[in-house]
């Protein structure tokens, strides 16, 4: 049986394009006969992400077995020059040849509502992203 429970510290300088900025938070897993799990609670405070976007705090908590994770993200920042506010849940397992999983929120982006209006999924196999889903800005 493999298990820990660490703190998390450091940055994220380098992980992406782009990317910079602390990262903090707790991370228990185990890996057991019958699976393993994960707990995960992180936050970013004035991080620079890939695209653009700047957290100036963002949150994302993970839980559940690894092939059944369950997920609840949020984020307050800018968008390039616009601000925006997301908070969403999402569902992610690992798999023999990668990760994949889905997300869904909603928000403010340039003071106009935002949401998904279909959950977007996404893969990372053999180190391709592949995404798909689809969201609205304004209106119903």
């Amino acid at each position: 049986v493999l298990e820990g429970d660490l703190k998390l510290g450091g940055v994220l300088d380098g992980v992406g394009p782009g990317t910079a900025g602390p990262l903090t938070g707790t991370l228990q897993f185990s890996n057991g006969p019958k699976g393993g799990t994960i707990a995960l609670e992180a936050a970013l405070k004035r991080a620079r992400l890939s695209g653009g976007l700047t957290a100036n705090d963002a949150t994302l908590s993970v839980h559940g077995p690894l092939d059944a994770m369950a997920a609840r993200f949020a984020l307050n920042g800018w968008a390039g020059e616009q601000p925006i506010a997301l908070t969403g849940i999402g569902a992610g397992a690992l798999t023999q040849t990668g990760f994949c999983g889905t997300a869904s929120g909603s928000g403010q982006f340039a003071g106009a509502e935002i949401a998904t209006v279909r959950p977007i999924k996404f893969s990372l196999r053999e180190g391709v992203v592949e995404s798909d889903g689809s969201a609205r800005i304004g209106g119903r």
